[in-house]
């Protein structure tokens, strides 16, 4: 085996053990494999591990707003750390993640079904530990406790249901159960952000799945909603914090998010730093006096620290971001010759779709291990099914299409999209 299938196989390696235990929030344990095989890649004298996509522009611009945001920061001492960790952290994930994509388009399924795999043992473990204090599900030692478990809660059960739904016989089953297991440890956090999030990612997703076979969705939709009403019978918790939530958003969150809109006022360009809210917050005062380490809302939460211009840096990442996806798509049901061809487009848009309402009341994408999904979902994004036009000849004598990704690795993903369309519903 050639030396840069070596480097392949490791890097594939590194990127499973990330994703098995993102849901368990113990994914931050791929940093240092994927920066050892960066360091590796350099050592060897080879090109650094990066991809180019047409994310680098935005992508770079939201790097420079962070160093400029860091330099004029009152709290520059937090600011650089949090700066350098963001930085070293994008850099590798997103690097890493984006080259393996290309070089192997066949992974994205691998990688999603080990994704998906990881999440029943943690919600099994962490509805047990939730037995005890505070009796909400949530995983020992993560970070950021039961709200961070469930937003990986709800990536993991999202991917299992797009995984059933094109799947046939007992993988369908399994799937399934894999999707419902997660989903009750999901409920069990009483975190409504990530339920909300599952709610529209799971309905975008059985509608995408299910509308040409109305009865169908209809039957699914209704046994969700008996499943849903079952849920708040076993776990009443979860159904009295579904009632108080207009009381506390009235009370708790207008509340916080009328002072971060404040405190973007003081400084609207480049905010207070990165990673500075938890500092800057305290000097506000709330009415319950309850210390607050974030605005329970990611885009709100990157305004105060890193003002206007990093807000829009994001908005930017994330609008050619999925400009890509929605082209991907497009190529690959012409490569395939009919709609839907990508086995996993409908999943993995469910999951983005998921996350980004689960982050309008939320803010857990902050360390290292709940941002790594994030990367990968944005190298998905980024980095599209190649197309199987205009063949041509390698070096080393793998024929390649016009990507120069190999194309036998492509036949197989765009025969297993025909295969899963065959067996969907």
């Amino acid at each position: 085996m050639r030396r840069r299938d070596w480097f392949l196989a490791y890097t594939r390696f590194a990127a499973m053990v990330t994703v098995a235990l993102y849901t368990a929030g113990h994914a931050a344990i791929g940093f240092p494999l994927l920066l050892g095989g960066a360091v590796w890649r350099l050592a060897t004298l080879r090109p650094p591990l990066w991809q180019r996509t047409p994310l680098d522009l935005p992508l770079a611009a939201f790097g420079v707003v962070l160093a400029l945001s860091t330099a004029v920061s009152p709290y520059r001492p937090i600011a650089v750390t949090a700066t350098a960790i963001t930085l070293a952290s994008g850099i590798v994930f997103f690097g890493s993640f984006a080259w393996l994509v290309h070089r192997d388009p066949a992974v994205r399924g691998t990688l999603l079904r080990v994704w998906a795999l990881g999440g029943p043992p943690a919600a099994v473990i962490g509805m047990i530990a939730g037995r005890w204090a505070p009796y909400r599900a949530h995983f020992p030692n993560m970070p950021m406790g039961s709200s961070a478990f469930g937003t990986t809660l709800l990536i993991g059960s999202l991917i299992a249901l797009g995984l059933a739904y094109r799947a046939q016989g007992r993988a369908r089953l399994f799937w399934f159960g894999c999707a419902v297991v997660t989903l009750v440890a999901l409920l069990d956090t009483i975190s409504r952000s990530p339920l909300a999030g599952w709610l529209v990612g799971a309905g975008y997703l059985t509608w995408r799945e299910l509308r040409p076979h109305p009865r169908r969705l209809a039957v699914t939709l209704a046994s969700g909603l008996a499943f849903l009403a079952l849920a708040a019978v076993i776990i009443p918790h979860e159904a009295g914090r579904i009632r108080q939530a207009p009381a506390h958003f009235m009370q708790d969150r207008l509340q916080i998010w009328e002072i971060s809109a404040g405190m973007v006022g003081a400084h609207p360009l480049l905010g207070t730093g990165p990673g500075t809210f938890e500092t800057v917050f305290p000097e506000q005062k709330l009415a319950s006096g309850e210390r607050k380490w974030s605005a329970h809302n990611l885009w709100l939460n990157y305004t105060v620290e890193t003002g206007l211009l990093g807000l829009l840096s994001i908005l930017w990442v994330l609008a050619v971001a999925g400009r890509e996806w929605v082209r991907s798509g497009r190529r690959a049901a012409r490569a395939i010759g009919s709609p839907g061809g990508d086995p996993f487009w409908p999943a993995i848009t469910a999951v983005v779709i998921g996350v980004l309402v689960d982050q309008c009341g939320d803010n857990t994408l902050l360390s290292v291990s709940t941002v790594s999904g994030f990367w990968l979902l944005l190298a998905f994004l980024a980095v599209p099914l190649p197309s199987l036009i205009h063949p041509r000849g390698s070096g080393e004598g793998l024929p390649i299409d016009g990507h120069g990704a190999p194309a036998a690795q492509l036949e197989e993903v765009v025969a297993a999209g025909a295969r899963a369309k065959e067996g969907s519903w």
